[in-house]
C-alpha cells in the first residue's frame, strides 16, 4: 500500500492526502469502536477487568496497537490491542459471557455501518469529502466485521465458536489456538509481500454482499 500512495502523492497530492486521512480516520474509529464495545459488553456482563485497565473509554490511545497501527500504512489493514477478559468474573458463566464479549466487537461494526449507510443517505449537502470518509467507514467496519469473524484466534470467531459448539468438542478447538496467531499473521504477510489475495477472497463476497444491502 505504501508505495500506491506514494506514486499518487507525486500525480495527485492533495487527493490523496485527503483519501489518505479518510482512510485512516475512519479505520482508527472502527478499530476503537470495536474493543471499546468488547470492554462495554464484559463490563456489563460483571468482568471490570478492562474498566480497571482504562479500556472502558473512546481514547484510541487506547485501544491501538503500536504494529496493528503500522499495518494500516505498511499492509492497509491492523488491529487494536486485545481487550483483558477475565471469564470467571462474568455473571452469564465463561462459556456464555466470552461468547457475547465476543459479539459486541463485530455487531458494534455493523451497527456503525449500518447508522453511517443512513447517514450518507441523509447527507445535506453534497461534500464530497464527507461523503468519502462516511464510505470509508461504512467499508471498514464491515470489513473489520467479517474479518474478527474467522474463526482463528485471536479473532473474535474463535472466541465465539468455543462457547458456541458442544461441550465435549471445546477442547480439541482450544487446542488449536497457539497456532492461531501465527497462521493469521501468515495470511496477512503472504497477501502484502506476494500478493495471494487469500483474506480478500475469503471476506470480499461477504463485505460487497452487506455494502450492497445497505447502500442499495
Amino acid at each position: 500500500m505504501i508505495f500506491y500512495v506514494i506514486d499518487n502523492l507525486i500525480s495527485e497530492p492533495v487527493v490523496t492526502i485527503l483519501s489518505l486521512l479518510a482512510f485512516c480516520g475512519s479505520l482508527v474509529i472502527c478499530i476503537t469502536i470495536h474493543e471499546f464495545s468488547h470492554a462495554f459488553a464484559a463490563s456489563t456482563l460483571g468482568d471490570q477487568t478492562a474498566r480497571r485497565m482504562g479500556r472502558l473509554t473512546l481514547n484510541p490511545k487506547a485501544h491501538l496497537d503500536p504494529l496493528g497501527t503500522l499495518l494500516i500504512f505498511f499492509a492497509g489493514f491492523g488491529w487494536g490491542k486485545p481487550t483483558p477478559v477475565n471469564p470467571y468474573n462474568v455473571h452469564r458463566g465463561p462459556r456464555i459471557g466470552m461468547t457475547l464479549i465476543a459479539l459486541a466487537g463485530p455487531v458494534s461494526n455493523l451497527f456503525l455501518a449500518l447508522a453511517s449507510a443512513v447517514l450518507l443517505k441523509l447527507l445535506i449537502p453534497d461534500i464530497t469529502l464527507v461523503k468519502v470518509f462516511i464510505y470509508h467507514l461504512i467499508h471498514w467496519n464491515l470489513v473489520l466485521a467479517v474479518f474478527n469473524m474467522i474463526p482463528l484466534a485471536p479473532l473474535d470467531g474463535f472466541k465465539f465458536l468455543v462457547g458456541a459448539v458442544p461441550v465435549n468438542l471445546t477442547y480439541h478447538i482450544q487446542i488449536t489456538e497457539r497456532f492461531g496467531p501465527f497462521i493469521l499473521l501468515g495470511i496477512v504477510f503472504s497477501d502484502s509481500i506476494l500478493g495471494t489475495a487469500i483474506l480478500s477472497r475469503t471476506i470480499s463476497p461477504v463485505v460487497t454482499f452487506l455494502e450492497r444491502a445497505l447502500l442499495g
